[in-house]
């Protein structure tokens, strides 16, 4: 028997073995670290495809990947371990069969890096800076902690705040950044840290107050608050305007209707421009005055800028116009009128009106309303009553404006008043044309009838037209030739007929033309004595009246003391009051009108006492008998003399006395020895004594011889 022999390969495959160790770590960091190990002795009759290598913190059983090799590599970089942990690893080996069991690392490790943190950098300080952020700089930090410098992280505060915010960063070694996430003029305090491999080191010291503001800036003007500020007058109004700009405005000023306002405490305005990129304005009692257009104005070396607001102040409205008028009275009732207030206070107006009873003295709100009339209808008939309106509005009430007087309740009309004196315009023997004026007052109804009523001279009055119109004109027919007439008018309203009117001058019906005509009848030459009364009234006619002219010979007379002419249509009167020799001559009266003219005349002559005798007086002494002789009067005054009047007065009596009379112009007086004499002489009519003669003094001497002397 044959014996036959054959082999086969049994290949039996099963998970690999672990990997062969020791597992070991290096570069450990503060995030991860290296890990290696061997192949598996036995692949486990399958290649080996990949390793995974697990991790768990501390004595932990809680295993994760955290890396992953495929074959050929024995190595993996682990990575997002947390800084300052212990870690243990493990790596098992993966073929088609399944997993291997693990191998795991000889010791725990814990992540940390093999260098340090940077050192603190300088203090920052500012480089550069516009409206949104700041440029700073620092020095690098003395120390990189051994790795290089990474870069750096800014932080910021506001000056006054301890809480830091994140500023900017700068991602490489850069020793200057931008902080941004600032507001416009706040202050605020900078600091800075380095990062390297190990991570950020600590801050710096914060740098000085830093202002956030613009590098260069044309000026910005803009007043806090609404667009229009609103105020009541005495109240107190602060407006606040920032100014922006760069560098800050010196020149601020404010303006209330392009007028500068003025800093001036004693006129309640003050003006703060101490704050930079600031302004305010304050008023103390603040006038209506001082509302208008508000501006305030900057300026700097870039330009300059301006805002405006509306500014009003309201107040106490002024009281209403003109005059509180009251018409269509009525016994219940009257309508008041009167003008709107100029003022208003700036804010809408309302009128209260009251009203004032006599009898009771006392004030009554009447109503309150927005027109500027008001009907009243609560009145009591017969009862007095004043009015008065205030204008008001929600700050308060005006002066009142009152009625001039009181005002009785009654019916609105009344008979009118009497119509004026009535003229007799034109005129003829049969008719005469009557004007006049209507009653100043028709008693509250239109007057639209007249009656005219006439009478001759003595005669009682009658009724002699009835006019059914308001015209104020009529003629008056059937009239009497040569009676004369007055006439007075009678206004008829709706209340009844006005009492009646002046009657007019008296008035002849006549011919309208006649011929100036004098009644001479009286004009007769007439001799008064001095300081008589004289009067010459005398008749004239004419129609039109004549124009009257007296004349001292041809030159007219003027009126004085002593001399006085009165005219009238039918007379001319010149009287002579205190007549005297002046006024002796030849009178011519003249009068004239349209148709012609008329001549008189008279002559007067003026009695008087005579003019003083003529000197030189003429004495004579024979003896102790002393003869005057002197001339004749020439002017014996218009009466004859009826005798010279002789005075004397010596050296022992000081009075004069008589001592003779006589027609002649001559006359012989005893004297006696020793004795000085003075004569005065003076003629005598049957009017009066005329002025003295006056002679020298004369002595008489015994046995003397005649002597004559003249004076």
């Amino acid at each position: 028997m044959e014996v036959a022999e054959c082999s086969i390969e049994v290949n039996v495959m099963v998970p690999p073995q672990k990997p062969k160790g020791p597992m070991r770590i290096d570069n450990i960091t503060a995030e991860g670290c290296e890990a290696c190990w061997n192949t598996p002795e036995d692949d486990g009759g399958s290649p080996i495809l990949y390793y995974i290598v697990e991790k768990a913190q501390g004595t932990g059983e809680s295993w994760m990947p955290c890396g992953r090799a495929t074959v050929p590599q024995q190595e993996v970089v682990v990575k997002g371990l947390t800084q300052d942990k212990e870690y243990r690893l493990r790596v098992i080996a993966v073929n088609a069969m399944g997993a291997s069991e693990p191998l795991g690392s000889v010791d725990s490790f814990i992540t940390e890096n093999p260098f340090q943190t940077p050192g603190a950098p300088g203090q920052p300080e500012l480089k550069d800076w516009d409206s949104d952020h700041f440029d700073m700089k620092w020095a690098e930090p003395r120390n990189d902690g051994g790795s290089r410098i990474l870069g750096y992280e800014l932080e910021a505060r506001l000056w006054k705040d301890p809480s830091w915010f994140k500023a900017g960063e700068v991602k490489m070694q850069m020793e200057h950044g931008l902080v941004e996430g600032i507001d416009l003029g706040q202050g605020y305090s900078i600091r800075v840290r380095a990062k390297n491999a190990a991570g950020f080191g600590p801050w710096s010291i914060e740098s000085e107050q830093v202002v956030c503001k613009f590098k260069a800036l044309k000026p910005k003007v803009k007043i806090n608050g609404p667009k229009e500020i609103i105020a009541r007058e005495d109240e107190t109004v602060v407006v606040v305007a920032d100014v922006p700009a760069e560098p800050a405005c010196e020149d601020i000023k404010w303006l209330i209707s392009n007028n500068e306002v003025v800093d001036d405490i004693k006129s309640g305005v003050t003006i703060d421009n101490t704050k930079a990129h600031k302004s305010v304005l304050q008023i103390d009692a603040i006038t209506r005055k001082q509302g208008g257009i508000l501006t305030c104005e900057a300026s700097n070396m870039h330009g300059k800028a301006k805002m405006s607001i509306q500014l009003t102040v309201h107040g106490k409205p002024s009281a209403p116009e003109d005059r509180l008028v009251v018409s269509n009275i009525s016994s219940t009732g009257c309508q008041l009128n009167w003008t709107a207030s100029k003022n208003s206070g700036g804010l809408p107006l309302e009128y209260l009106v009251e009203k004032y009873t006599v009898a009771s003295d006392s004030w009554a709100k009447q109503a309150i309303t927005s027109n500027t009339e008001l009907l009243v209808n609560d009145l009591e008939e017969g009862k007095e009553y004043e009015f008065r309106v205030f204008a008001e509005n929600e700050i308060g009430e005006s002066e009142a404006l009152t009625t001039p007087k009181a005002i009785v309740a009654k019916n609105q009309y009344t008979v009118s008043l009497p119509p004026c004196q009535p003229e007799v315009t034109e005129w003829n023997e049969r008719c005469m044309t009557l004007k006049w004026k209507a009653p100043i007052d028709d008693g509250g109804m239109p007057v639209y009838a007249y009656n005219v009523e006439a009478r001759t001279t003595g005669g009682e009055w009658q009724v002699w037209e009835c006019l059914d119109t308001p015209e104020t004109t009529a003629v008056m027919q059937k009239l009497q030739k040569g009676q004369e007439y007055q006439f007075r008018v009678i206004a008829i309203n709706k209340a009844g007929k006005s009492d009646p009117g002046h009657p007019s001058r008296p008035k002849v019906a006549k011919e309208t033309d006649l011929l100036p005509f004098i009644d001479a009848k009286c004009l007769r030459d007439t001799t008064a004595e001095v300081k008589d009364r004289l009067k010459f009234d005398v008749p004239i006619f004419g129609e039109p009246a004549p124009e009257v002219c007296w004349m001292k010979g041809e030159e007219p007379i003027e009126e004085d003391k002593s001399i006085s002419i009165m005219n009238t249509e039918s007379h001319t009167k010149i009287v002579f009051n205190n007549i005297s020799k002046k006024n002796a001559g030849t009178y011519n009266l003249v009068i004239r009108n349209k148709s012609g003219e008329d001549k008189a005349s008279v002559t007067v002559s003026v009695l008087d006492r005579p003019a003083a005798p003529e000197g030189p007086m003429k004495v004579s002494i024979e003896g102790t008998a002393i003869t005057l002789l002197w001339k004749h009067v020439k002017d014996d005054g218009g009466v004859p003399i009826e005798h010279y009047q002789l005075e004397k007065i010596d050296n022992e009596k000081n009075s004069w006395g008589a001592c003779g009379h006589t027609k002649e112009n001559t006359i012989t007086v005893p004297g006696l020895p020793g004795l000085t004499y003075q004569f005065r002489l003076s003629a005598v009519n049957r009017i009066g004594d005329s002025d003295p003669l006056v002679s020298e003094n004369i002595s008489v001497t015994e046995g003397e011889d005649a002597l004559v002397r003249s004076l």
